[in-house]
């Protein structure tokens, strides 16, 4: 009898808060929780579960607080199917953190008209805003922001 999960690797670069730097892969499933396509990383980091494996480039294992990622980026690349609405307008953004970083990037926003700001889009976020920057689809963790210009 086996009991392995089946999983995605997916390769992952992510900074902590104690200034680690990781390059590696996370596992997400073939399909999410919701049952409509695979889990994204979006899914991962905001799942009810507080830590996520992480394998390094050399095949080591821990587990890595998610509260803890300041932010978690895939590789450039061209964006998975649907990743962003037709609809959804980048638009540049300089995210300040609470170590004097600041990282400047592109917001998709993709909330209905009225209600699509950059303030709109920072208060519905559940804990993590999706970004661009250079073509690599990053997720920042609010937790770490200290303000958003």
């Amino acid at each position: 009898m086996s009991l392995a999960v089946d999983t995605m690797k997916t390769r992952v670069h992510m900074v902590l808060a104690d200034g680690a730097r990781l390059d590696g892969f996370v596992f997400l499933s073939p399909i999410s929780e919701l049952g409509v396509g695979p889990e994204t990383l979006y899914d991962a980091v905001t799942s009810n579960e507080p830590f996520m494996p992480f394998e390094t480039e050399e095949g080591g294992i821990s587990f890595v607080n998610q509260h803890q990622i300041i932010w978690v980026a895939e590789p450039a690349g061209p964006p998975p199917p649907e990743a962003d609405p037709p609809s959804a307008q980048p638009r540049p953004v300089a995210v300040h953190f609470t170590g004097g970083e600041v990282l400047r990037c592109e917001a998709v926003i993709d909330l209905p008209e009225g209600r699509n700001r950059i303030s709109d889009w920072l208060n519905q976020a559940k804990g993590f805003i999706p970004v661009q920057d250079g073509g690599r689809r990053m997720l920042v963790n609010l937790a770490f922001v200290v303000r958003v210009s």
